[in-house]
């Protein structure tokens, strides 16, 4: 008797539990979409994008929040085309002139050969945009880049895609498919 009150009370006390986990795996999977393969979401710097799904994602390297790395196209391939994006807090106040003139200002003293091809204001998504198509040199490397600034909500993007010079215009459509995806939130 003792035996069947102890499993009748456990069974009590396993059952809401029971009930309460369905209801939270049910909401929980109701409530969050699944990510589009190569969807990258970052909540701290409030945006999402996605990449080509069978490109590598690596976050935090060298200053940025993430970066995606086309796949190495055999063992000659030295330089593995990318896209990156880096987040950072602006000074209260600075537009996207602002934050233009201060990236001009610095791709002059940190790139080597530096030369701008290109800059127009664009919309990306819901905000506007500065697009900017440079060139410089990086060791042994004459890379082209598209670049995307954007502020919103008192940070500012930097969206930058990267290829050596002679594949720049094969990349080009994958770059501009990939930042057409960015949103901020």
């Amino acid at each position: 008797m003792r035996t069947a009150t102890t499993i009748r009370s456990a069974a009590a006390m396993i059952a809401p539990l029971a009930m309460a986990t369905a209801i939270g795996l049910c909401l929980t999977a109701c409530s969050s979409k699944p990510a589009k393969p190569g969807q990258y979401t970052s909540n701290r710097d409030a945006f999402t994008i996605t990449a080509p799904a069978s490109w590598e994602k690596a976050e935090g390297v060298m200053g940025s929040t993430v970066v995606f790395l086309e796949p190495q196209a055999g063992a000659t391939d030295t330089f593995r085309e990318n896209v990156n994006v880096v987040a950072e807090k602006l000074p209260a106040g600075m537009g996207l002139d602002g934050y233009l003139k201060a990236s001009d200002e610095n791709a002059a003293k940190l790139m080597t050969d530096f030369s701008e091809v290109s800059s127009t204001r664009v919309k990306l998504g819901e905000n506007d945009a500065q697009r900017i198509v440079y060139q410089h040199r990086m060791g042994v490397y004459n890379l082209k880049c598209l670049l995307y600034l954007v502020v919103h909500g008192g940070r500012g993007y930097v969206l930058t895609c990267t290829a050596i010079v002679d594949e720049y215009e094969d990349h080009e459509p994958v770059f501009e498919d990939t930042c057409k995806t960015f949103q901020t939130h």
